[in-house]
């Protein structure tokens, strides 16, 4: 049997700069809808603001988060800022369901006071992004095998993407690889690496939810 001693570093040797450091926490606005509603599409925007404006204790300015799943036609409720249960409750009657179209999610801000308003704006989307590991990780050799069909590096680089699903918890729930070293073992040996860790997971304004990372620095975004 032949074997080749590789570096396994923290992002399987890829050559360039880290998509560690470019995928730190990049949060921004969701892109998902593509267009964003006006708020009489979402719902009955005059009822709910007289309700609001009746509720006791109710602030001049709400702020709650809509999360539509896959199938959902009508969208789970939270409260981000300056709201209470019955502000929510408020809200979750007020929606008007909508024809199913993929996960997505937006905010729905209340003004109260004299110009009492509702508006409608983007969420916000951080993806998972691989804990630090104790060890800081530093690169370290390995042995791998070389087998029939296996290309080895002429450069004595070589690079693995790896596209993971994380889940809330922080756990790899799949991995699928996207770009191969060329060597059979020496790709298992990074999808082991990565299938192990632990990920600080995906959140939408605040909350954690399953997420995309691919170690190219290409995660997709919500």
């Amino acid at each position: 049997m032949r074997y080749l001693a590789v570096t396994l570093a923290l992002l399987a040797t890829t050559t360039g700069s880290s998509p560690l450091v470019a995928q730190q926490r990049s949060c921004a606005g969701t892109r998902l809808p593509k267009h964003l509603p006006a708020p009489g599409a979402l719902l009955d925007s005059a009822k709910a603001l007289a309700d609001f404006a009746a509720l006791d204790g109710a602030h001049d300015q709400m702020l709650f988060s809509l999360r539509y799943l896959e199938n959902d036609s009508l969208p789970s409720v939270r409260m981000l800022e300056g709201a209470n249960m019955q502000a929510a409750l408020i809200l979750s009657r007020s929606l008007r369901p909508q024809s199913p179209s993929g996960l997505r999610a937006v905010r729905v801000r209340v003004t109260g006071g004299a110009s009492p308003a509702l508006t409608i704006e983007r969420s916000t989307y951080c993806p998972p992004v691989p804990e630090t590991r104790a060890d800081g990780g530093y690169p370290s050799p390995v042995l791998v095998q070389i087998q029939p069909g296996d290309r080895l590096p002429s450069t004595g680089r070589t690079r693995v993407a790896l596209e993971l699903l994380v889940a809330e918890t922080g756990l790899v729930l799949r991995s699928k690889l996207i770009e191969s070293s060329g060597m059979t073992d020496f790709d298992e040996q990074v999808i082991r690496e990565f299938e192990t860790r632990r990920f600080r997971p995906a959140l939408l304004d605040g909350l954690p939810i399953p997420g995309v990372y691919r170690t190219d620095g290409q995660s997709p975004r919500l």
